[in-house]
């Protein structure tokens, strides 16, 4: 157990040394998981999940995810994103066509998530008519 603490700490920061500014570090990313090697196999192949967890963490936190039931104009995307960068670190851009959302639009980035469509309305007034 204090064993995988430690480790966690190393991960912990791998993934922080993995990125410059908001891009991953590639040179550095190598040379870490390379060092991966000098572990045993279960610890190599414990790191290594690990590892890919922090990065897809710390990745999810600049990254926008779009959601609506229509694909949405570029216009209404620029509007949105640019919006959203006045207060956020914004590197990646997803668009994702969910038609059971109605209408509106859901968003994600990091762990603000926002939505505001008619089916969000709908468990709302749903909601305050139950109490």
């Amino acid at each position: 157990m204090k064993k995988n603490k430690q480790l966690d700490r190393l991960i912990d920061k791998a993934v922080i040394a993995s990125f410059a500014g908001d891009r991953l570090n590639r040179p550095k990313v190598l040379s870490l998981v390379s060092s991966f090697k000098k572990l045993s196999k279960i610890e190599a192949i414990y790191m290594m999940n690990k590892y890919l967890e922090g990065i897809k963490r710390e990745t999810s936190k600049t990254t926008l995810e779009i959601e609506s039931p229509t694909a949405l104009s570029q216009k209404q995307i620029k509007d949105l994103v640019s919006a959203l960068k006045a207060d956020y670190q914004i590197t990646n851009v997803i668009l994702k066509v969910d038609p059971t959302l109605l209408a509106g639009v859901r968003v994600r980035l990091g762990d603000l998530s926002f939505e505001d469509t008619i089916l969000s309305r709908i468990e709302k007034l749903k909601e305050v008519i139950i109490g």
